[in-house]
C-alpha cells in the first residue's frame, strides 16, 4: 500500500544520501592523499593513479618536472610550463595541508 511505498521511498532516499556521503568521503581522502605528495614527487609513476594520469612521464628534471612524455619524446615549452604551474599549485596545497 501507500505506507510500503513511502517506506521504500524513504529507504531509497537514505541509500542515496549514504552514497553521496561515501563519495564525498572518498573525494576528501583522495584530496588529503594528494596534499601529502610533495610537488617534486607528483609526476613520478608511483603517483599516476592518485593524480588521475593515464600514462607516466619519462625523464624528470631536478625539481621533478617532466622533461619527456612516456614514449621519451621531449615535452614542448608550453607543456612544461603547464606542469610547472601544476607543481606550484601542488606546493600550495601541500603547504595548506601542513598548516591544518
Amino acid at each position: 500500500g501507500a505506507v510500503a511505498a513511502e517506506r521504500e521511498a524513504a529507504a531509497q532516499a537514505e541509500a542515496a544520501k549514504a552514497a553521496r556521503a561515501a563519495d564525498q568521503a572518498a573525494r576528501e581522502a583522495a584530496e588529503a592523499a594528494r596534499a601529502s605528495v610533495p610537488p617534486s614527487e607528483m609526476f613520478s609513476p608511483a603517483h599516476d593513479g592518485l593524480f588521475g594520469r593515464e600514462s607516466s612521464y619519462g625523464a624528470l628534471d631536478a625539481e621533478g618536472i617532466p622533461l619527456e612524455d612516456a614514449t621519451g619524446e621531449p615535452l614542448s615549452k608550453s607543456q612544461r610550463k603547464k606542469l610547472v604551474k601544476l607543481a606550484q599549485k601542488q606546493a600550495k596545497l601541500v603547504e595548506a595541508a601542513g598548516r591544518r
